[in-house]
C-alpha cells in the first residue's frame, strides 16, 4: 500500500510539473522575440555563431552551442534567430518544471511548490531570458536539475544518482563557470548525508570521472577553430584556449576601469520586479523557518545562497542582474518553505484556502506586471534595419563597415538569409580603425558604405547617404541624379534641387514612416552648423511626424560641405500613430544648432495617410501613458499631458490623446469636456469642445486609432496652485459612462499640472505714441514705439475682459504703392503674452520685429487682430479691420 502511495504520489508531481512547464512554455511563446532583436549584446553574437557552429565569446559555451545547433535542425520553423530564441523557451520551461520538483523536496504542500515555479517563472530577469538566444535558460535548467539530484541524495540512494549528480555538475561547468559556486554546498551536503563516502574511494573516483567527462566539450574549440569567433579573436593555441576557456579578459569582479556601480535602489527594484513585495515578505519568512530544517538542508542552501548572491552583489557589470538568476532561483524555494509553514500553521481550512490564493496573487501580479515590458513578439525593428540596409542598390564591389554588433548583422543575414553574400563587410569598434578601413578599401576601388557617422570621414571625403547607409566619395558628387522629383528651394548658400519620398518598407509592429532624400546643392561655403527638420504637417499645422538631425545621417554637417557639390541627404520620418485620413504636407526646415534661428524652409511634397487600425509596438506610440478608459462607443487608448514646467494661465495644455473607435458607429452629438479641479476637488474651470477637430468621430473608421491635439487653456485669472486636469466625454450634457456601466460616469485624470503666474502690470506704461483703438471691446490699442533706424515695432494694450481666443497680431509695413514691404505676424510677445493670459485692466508691453527688406523712405502701418483658427479679423469701434499709422520713416 505504501509503495502504490509513492508511485501515485510521483506521477501526481509529475504531472503538476509538466503541466507548469506547459504554462510557463505558452507563456514564453506568447512574448518570444520572433527573429534578431538586440544588436549590442549577446544575443545577436549566439544567432549567427550557432548556426554556423563557431566559437561564442569566453568561455565559448560547447554545450549551448551544440545543443542549440540541433534544435535548430529539429525544428524547422521561421528562421534560425527564431529557433535559437525558442530553444530558450523551451529550456526555461523546463527549468520552472524542475523547480517546482525541488521545491516539492523540501516542503509538504503541492500548491506552495507550485507557486514558487510560477513566481520563479514570471520574474522579469528571467522572463527577460527565456524569451531570447541567451546562455541563461539552459544553466537555470542545469541548476535546478542539479538542485534536484542533490536533494534526491540520502544514505539509501543508489550510486548511479551520484554518479547522475556528477555529471550533471560537469555539464553545468561545460556550460557556465558560475556553477563552481555551487559546488562546495553541494560538496558538503553529499558527504552529511553520506558520510560513508568519504571512505569509499571507488564511488568517488568514478563520481570525478562522471564529473570530468563533461568538459571535454571544450575540445570543441580547437576542433573549430578554423570557423572561429564572431570578432576573430580566438587563437587556436594551447594559450589561447587556456585563456578563452578560464575568461582570463574578464577583469569586472572586484575591480574593472569600465564597471558600472549600482545603487542600492536598483537592488531593491530589481528584486521587487522578481519576486514582488509580498514574495519578499514571504522569502524573509521561508528564510526563519529554514533554521528548522535538518542541519545538512540548512547548510546547503544557506552556503549555496550566499555563494551566490555574495558574488554577484560584487560583479561590476553592465548587465549584473542575469548573474542574480541561481539566487532568484534560490529564493523562490525560500519562498515555498515560507508559503507551506504559514500553511501548515492555519488549522482552518477557509483560512488556509484563502491564503494559498492570496499567495497565488504573486506570480499573478508578476504576469500582469511585467508582461508590457518583456514582451518582445512585436519587436522586429533590428530584423528590419538588417534587411534594409542588404536591400539597397549596393554595387557588386561594395565594402560595408561598422562596429561589431552591425557586421555581425549583417553576417547573419548573407549566411541565413543568402542576402547579398557578395559583400563585404569590415567590423571595427575604434574609430581610428574604420577611418583606416575606409582608406585601404577606397585605395582598393572599392564603393564604400558606412552604417554609422564616423569622425574625421567629412573632412577627407564627400558623403551621401543611401537609405540608412552613408556612401563615401573620394570626391565631391556634382552631377545631378536621375529619377527624382525636381525643386528650387532658396536656403541661403544651398538649395534644395530635388527629393524622394517612399514609404519604410518594414512590419507593421514598427509603425509607419516616410523615408525623404533630399538633394542639395551647395552654392557657396556654409560656415553655420545646420540642422535639419523634416516635418509632416496637417492643414491645420499640426505636426505628425518628425525627424530632426544634421545632414547624411548626422555624418555630414553643413560646414564641411563642399561649395559645387551635390548632397543626397535621408531621413526617417515615423509617423505618428493615430494620424487621421488627410492630405499632409512634407515640410523642410533649416536652422541653426546652437540659436535655433531659421536658415529655410520650404515644403517639399504632399502625400495622403489613411488611418491606423492595426496598433504598432508600444514603443511607437509617441505618447506618454496607456490607458484603457471605456465610453461606450469608443475608447481612450493613451494620452500624454507634459508636467515637466509650471504653466501660466491662458497657456495651452499640452494635451495628446489617442482614442479608438469601437465598432459601431459613434454619434455626431459627442462632446469632450476637458476640466481642472483644485486640490479639494473643486472644479476650477472647465470646456466641453469638439472631439478631434477637423475628423469628427462620426467618420472614424471602426476600430481605428486617431490622435487628438485639443486645446484647454487655464483662465486667466486662474490662481496659482496645483491642479489635476481631468477629462470626460459628454453627450446631450450629460458624462458618458462604460459599455458595463453606462449609468456610472468614466472619468480620467490626465495628470496634475502647476499654474503660476507670470508678473503683470496693472499700472500705465509710459507711451511714446499715442494711438487709440479698441477691437471688439475685448482689447485697446493704446499707442506704440517705431524705431526709424530698425524694423521694430512696439505695441502698447490694455485688457478690456477675459479672452477664451488666442489672438494673432498682424503689422503691415506699406509703401507708397500700399504693397506689403514687411510684416510681423505673431502672437503678442512672440507667443509669451497670448491674449488669453490676459486679466481685466492689465497692460501689455508688446514687441514686433518686422520681416523684410525695407530701404529708406517713409510708410505707413496697418494693425490689426484675428482669430488664427478661423481668419476673422476683430473690428475696431468704427468698424474697421485695421488700424493705419501714415508717415512712418525708415532709414
Amino acid at each position: 500500500m505504501k509503495t502504490l502511495t509513492m508511485i501515485w504520489s510521483t506521477r501526481r508531481d509529475a504531472v503538476i510539473s509538466t503541466l507548469v512547464g506547459m504554462a510557463a512554455f505558452i507563456l514564453y511563446l506568447r512574448t518570444l522575440a520572433p527573429s534578431v532583436v538586440f544588436i549590442f549584446d549577446d544575443t545577436l553574437e549566439m544567432q549567427y555563431v550557432v548556426p554556423r557552429l563557431g566559437i561564442l565569446h569566453p568561455t565559448g559555451y560547447p554545450l549551448y552551442t551544440l545543443l542549440g545547433k540541433l534544435f535548430t535542425l529539429i525544428v524547422p520553423l521561421n528562421d534560425v534567430a527564431f529557433r535559437l530564441n525558442l530553444f530558450s523557451a523551451f529550456c526555461a520551461a523546463l527549468a520552472v518544471a524542475f523547480v517546482y520538483l525541488v521545491a516539492h523536496q523540501l516542503v509538504q504542500h503541492r500548491l506552495a511548490a507550485l507557486i514558487a515555479a510560477l513566481t520563479f517563472a514570471a520574474g522579469e530577469t528571467f522572463w527577460a531570458q527565456a524569451i531570447v538566444a541567451e546562455v541563461y535558460a539552459l544553466q537555470m535548467l542545469l541548476v535546478a536539475l542539479i538542485l534536484y539530484l542533490t536533494l534526491r541524495l540520502s544514505p539509501s540512494a543508489p550510486r548511479p544518482l551520484l554518479y547522475l549528480l556528477a555529471f550533471a555538475l560537469g555539464l553545468g561547468l561545460a556550460h557556465h563557470r558560475l556553477v563552481l559556486l555551487l559546488l562546495p554546498a553541494i560538496v558538503l551536503y553529499v558527504f552529511l548525508v553520506n558520510r560513508t563516502l568519504l571512505h569509499d574511494f571507488k564511488t568517488l573516483a568514478r563520481a570525478a570521472l562522471f564529473f570530468c567527462a563533461p568538459l571535454l566539450l571544450y575540445l570543441y574549440l580547437p576542433l573549430r577553430a578554423s570557423v572561429g569567433s564572431a570578432d576573430g579573436t580566438y587563437e587556436n593555441t594551447l594559450t589561447g584556449f587556456f585563456n578563452w576557456v578560464m575568461a582570463a579578459q574578464y577583469t569586472a569582479f572586484f575591480e574593472n576601469p569600465l564597471h558600472v556601480q549600482r545603487d542600492a535602489a536598483y537592488y531593491w527594484t530589481m528584486f521587487q520586479n522578481q519576486f514582488t513585495l509580498a514574495g519578499l515578505a514571504l522569502i524573509v519568512v521561508g528564510g526563519i523557518a529554514m533554521l528548522r530544517k535538518p542541519r545538512e538542508t540548512l547548510l546547503f542552501l544557506s552556503i549555496a545562497l550566499i555563494a551566490e548572491a555574495g558574488f554577484a552583489f560584487n560583479y561590476r557589470t553592465a548587465d549584473v542582474e542575469v548573474h542574480f538568476l541561481t539566487t532568484f532561483l534560490l529564493l523562490a524555494l525560500w519562498l515555498a518553505i515560507g508559503i507551506d509553514v504559514l500553511v501548515r500553521a492555519t488549522t482552518s481550512f477557509a483560512l488556509r484556502f484563502t491564503f494559498l490564493i492570496l499567495a497565488l496573487l504573486v506570480p499573478l501580479y508578476l504576469l500582469m506586471n511585467n508582461f508590457a515590458t518583456t514582451d518582445l513578439s512585436a519587436k522586429w525593428d533590428v530584423y528590419d534595419y538588417g534587411r534594409d540596409m542588404l536591400s539597397q542598390p549596393l554595387e557588386s564591389n561594395a565594402t560595408m563597415i561598422g562596429i561589431t554588433g552591425e557586421m555581425t548583422l549583417i553576417r547573419y543575414f548573407q549566411e541565413n538569409a543568402h542576402l547579398r553574400p557578395d559583400l563585404e563587410t569590415i567590423a571595427a569598434d575604434k574609430e581610428d580603425a574604420r577611418l583606416k578601413a575606409v582608406e585601404n578599401a577606397l585605395k582598393q576601388n572599392r564603393t564604400v558604405y558606412l552604417t554609422r557617422p564616423l569622425k574625421g570621414a567629412a573632412e577627407k571625403y564627400s558623403l551621401v547617404s543611401l537609405g540608412p547607409l552613408i556612401r563615401v566619395h573620394p570626391q565631391p558628387i556634382t552631377t545631378m541624379p536621375q529619377n527624382i522629383s525636381p525643386l528650387d528651394a532658396n536656403f541661403g548658400a544651398a538649395k534644395l534641387i530635388g527629393y524622394t519620398i517612399q514609404t519604410l518598407e518594414q512590419h507593421a509592429e514598427n509603425g509607419r514612416a516616410l523615408r525623404v532624400t533630399l538633394y542639395w546643392h551647395v552654392e557657396d561655403k556654409i560656415e553655420t552648423d545646420a540642422l535639419i527638420s523634416v516635418k509632416v504637417l496637417r492643414s491645420d499645422h499640426r505636426v505628425f511626424g518628425q525627424s530632426d538631425h544634421r545632414p547624411v545621417r548626422d555624418a555630414y554637417p553643413t560646414p564641411a560641405w563642399r561649395p559645387g557639390e551635390i548632397v543626397a541627404d535621408t531621413y526617417d520620418v515615423p509617423i505618428f500613430f493615430g494620424v487621421t485620413p488627410s492630405t499632409y504636407t512634407i515640410h523642410v526646415t533649416m536652422y541653426d544648432a546652437t540659436t535655433n534661428e531659421i536658415l529655410g524652409q520650404a515644403n517639399v511634397s504632399q502625400v495622403s495617410l489613411t488611418a491606423d487600425v492595426n496598433p504598432p509596438r508600444r514603443e511607437t506610440w509617441n505618447i506618454a501613458n496607456t490607458t484603457n478608459a471605456d465610453f461606450g462607443v469608443l475608447s481612450l487608448a493613451g494620452y500624454s499631458l507634459d508636467t515637466r514646467a509650471p504653466m501660466r494661465p491662458g497657456d495651452a495644455l499640452p494635451i495628446t490623446l489617442l482614442w479608438r473607435a469601437g465598432w459601431q458607429k459613434i454619434p455626431d452629438n459627442l462632446m469632450m469636456r476637458v476640466w481642472l479641479e483644485d486640490t479639494n476637488g473643486k472644479q476650477i474651470a472647465s470646456r466641453d469642445t469638439l472631439l478631434s477637430i477637423g475628423y469628427p468621430p462620426f467618420e472614424w473608421q471602426p476600430h481605428s486609432y486617431v490622435r487628438d491635439l485639443p486645446v484647454m487653456r487655464p483662465p486667466a485669472n486662474l490662481a496659482d496652485g496645483i491642479y489635476a486636469v481631468k477629462l470626460a466625454v459628454v453627450q446631450d450634457h450629460q458624462l458618458r459612462g462604460s459599455t458595463l456601466l453606462p449609468f456610472m460616469p468614466t472619468i480620467v485624470e490626465l495628470g496634475k499640472v502647476e499654474i503660476k503666474n507670470r508678473a503683470r502690470r496693472m499700472d500705465a506704461p509710459i507711451i511714446p505714441r499715442a494711438l487709440e483703438a479698441t477691437f471688439d471691446r475685448k482689447i485697446k490699442l493704446l499707442g506704440y514705439d517705431w524705431k526709424s533706424d530698425s524694423t521694430q515695432l512696439t505695441l502698447y494694450w490694455r485688457a478690456i475682459t477675459l479672452m477664451d481666443t488666442p489672438y494673432t497680431v498682424f503689422i503691415h509695413l506699406l509703401d507708397a504703392q500700399n504693397r506689403v514691404v514687411a510684416y510681423g505676424d505673431a502672437e503678442p510677445g512672440n507667443g509669451t503674452l497670448p491674449t488669453t493670459g490676459w486679466i481685466e485692466n492689465e497692460y501689455i508691453v508688446d514687441p514686433h520685429t518686422l520681416v523684410g527688406e525695407v530701404a529708406p523712405g517713409t510708410y505707413s502701418i496697418e494693425i490689426g487682430v484675428y482669430d488664427p483658427v478661423t481668419g476673422v479679423r476683430l473690428k475696431t469701434n468704427e468698424g474697421q479691420e485695421r488700424v493705419l499709422i501714415e508717415n512712418i520713416t525708415a532709414r
